[in-house]
């Protein structure tokens, strides 16, 4: 599967994102010093959390702004999407999937 798309919502000082597309053969990340490249990045590392990588931690990791909706328990830490990937079906996974699901998109979110 390629990953094509993230989405990051309610992590650090990312509200919402937006969703963005991840391309091809792409290794790079760019922007100035502050431009909240980390705080997209290390949620979506999340979406297959390498050993030795802390988990999302709510009091840690939800915006600040945003608090006040776990204190009053509006918001159930358990439920929170921070992240959204969307993988697509590469040629490769049809050796062990199923052709009918050749064009399908699977969606992760933790």
């Amino acid at each position: 599967m390629r990953f094509v798309q993230a989405r990051v919502k309610r992590y650090r000082s990312v509200v919402d994102s937006g969703p963005f597309e991840v391309q091809d053969n792409k290794t790079i990340f760019v922007g100035p010093n502050e431009a909240r490249k980390s705080p997209l990045l290390q949620p979506v590392q999340q979406l297959n959390r390498p050993d030795g990588v802390k988990a999302f931690d709510p009091l840690r990791d939800y915006p600040r702004s945003m608090c006040n909706e776990i204190a009053i328990r509006e918001v159930n830490t358990k439920n929170i999407e921070v992240v959204t990937g969307r993988f697509k079906i590469e040629k490769q996974d049809l050796e062990v999937i199923p052709p009918k699901f050749a064009d399908c998109t699977y969606v992760l979110t933790r």
